[in-house]
Protein backbone atom coordinates (compact mmCIF):
# COMPACT_ATOMS: atom_id res chain seq x y z
CA UNK A 1 0.00 0.00 0.00
CA UNK A 2 1.69 3.51 -1.06
CA UNK A 3 2.00 5.70 1.82
CA UNK A 4 0.30 9.03 1.51
CA UNK A 5 1.47 12.58 0.46
CA UNK A 6 2.77 14.86 2.87
CA UNK A 7 0.64 17.42 1.30
CA UNK A 8 -2.63 15.60 2.15
CA UNK A 9 -1.30 14.66 5.46
CA UNK A 10 -0.39 18.70 6.23
CA UNK A 11 -3.39 19.62 5.02
CA UNK A 12 -5.62 17.14 7.28
CA UNK A 13 -3.20 18.46 10.57
CA UNK A 14 -4.66 21.92 9.47
CA UNK A 15 -7.93 21.10 9.18
CA UNK A 16 -8.59 18.94 12.25
CA UNK A 17 -6.21 20.70 15.05
CA UNK A 18 -8.91 23.64 16.21
CA UNK A 19 -11.22 20.56 16.25
CA UNK A 20 -9.11 18.86 18.86
CA UNK A 21 -7.49 21.95 20.35
CA UNK A 22 -3.79 21.33 19.43
CA UNK A 23 -2.23 19.91 16.19
CA UNK A 24 -1.85 16.25 15.64
CA UNK A 25 1.37 15.23 14.77
CA UNK A 26 2.49 13.51 10.92
CA UNK A 27 2.88 9.79 12.64
CA UNK A 28 -0.70 9.83 14.24
CA UNK A 29 -2.44 10.89 11.22
CA UNK A 30 -0.14 8.68 8.97
CA UNK A 31 -1.89 6.08 11.32
CA UNK A 32 -4.95 6.78 11.42
CA UNK A 33 -4.90 7.24 7.14
CA UNK A 34 -3.58 3.81 7.15
CA UNK A 35 -6.34 2.30 8.99
CA UNK A 36 -8.99 3.87 7.11
CA UNK A 37 -7.18 2.81 4.06
CA UNK A 38 -6.75 -0.63 5.05
CA UNK A 39 -10.12 -1.35 5.90
CA UNK A 40 -10.32 -5.01 6.26
CA UNK A 41 -9.85 -6.60 9.74
CA UNK A 42 -6.54 -7.64 10.77
CA UNK A 43 -4.87 -9.77 13.73
CA UNK A 44 -4.54 -8.42 17.37
CA UNK A 45 -0.48 -8.34 16.83
CA UNK A 46 -1.00 -6.49 13.59
CA UNK A 47 -3.05 -3.32 15.26
CA UNK A 48 -0.85 -3.21 18.33
CA UNK A 49 2.21 -2.88 16.03
CA UNK A 50 0.01 -0.07 14.21
CA UNK A 51 -0.34 1.88 17.81
CA UNK A 52 2.82 1.03 19.01
CA UNK A 53 1.56 -0.66 22.34
CA UNK A 54 2.24 -4.28 23.33
CA UNK A 55 0.05 -7.19 22.20
CA UNK A 56 -0.97 -7.95 25.98
CA UNK A 57 -2.00 -3.87 26.56
CA UNK A 58 -4.24 -4.17 23.00
CA UNK A 59 -6.05 -7.27 24.38
CA UNK A 60 -6.57 -6.28 27.87
CA UNK A 61 -8.69 -3.36 26.77
CA UNK A 62 -10.63 -5.25 23.73
CA UNK A 63 -11.70 -7.73 27.11
CA UNK A 64 -12.35 -4.46 29.50
CA UNK A 65 -14.71 -3.31 26.25
CA UNK A 66 -16.28 -6.26 26.00
CA UNK A 67 -15.20 -6.59 22.36
CA UNK A 68 -15.05 -9.73 20.27
CA UNK A 69 -13.00 -10.63 17.03
CA UNK A 70 -14.92 -10.09 14.07
CA UNK A 71 -13.44 -13.36 12.49
CA UNK A 72 -10.97 -15.76 12.71
CA UNK A 73 -8.11 -16.71 10.14
CA UNK A 74 -5.41 -19.22 10.68
CA UNK A 75 -6.30 -19.74 14.19
CA UNK A 76 -5.88 -16.12 14.80
CA UNK A 77 -8.63 -13.32 16.42
CA UNK A 78 -9.23 -10.70 13.70
CA UNK A 79 -10.42 -7.02 14.78
CA UNK A 80 -11.94 -4.20 12.84
CA UNK A 81 -10.50 -0.84 12.82
CA UNK A 82 -13.56 0.28 14.26
CA UNK A 83 -13.54 -2.04 17.38
CA UNK A 84 -9.63 -1.14 17.80
CA UNK A 85 -10.92 3.05 17.62
CA UNK A 86 -13.11 2.41 20.94
CA UNK A 87 -10.52 1.22 23.06
CA UNK A 88 -7.41 2.84 21.84
CA UNK A 89 -7.44 6.68 21.30
CA UNK A 90 -7.05 7.74 17.67
CA UNK A 91 -5.63 11.61 17.81
CA UNK A 92 -5.70 12.66 21.53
Amino acid sequence: MRECPDYIVEGISVLVGPHIGRRPEESEVRRLLDQLRSGKPATLSTWANRYGIKTGTLRARLRKASIEPCGMEANRELYSAAQIAEVCPSVS
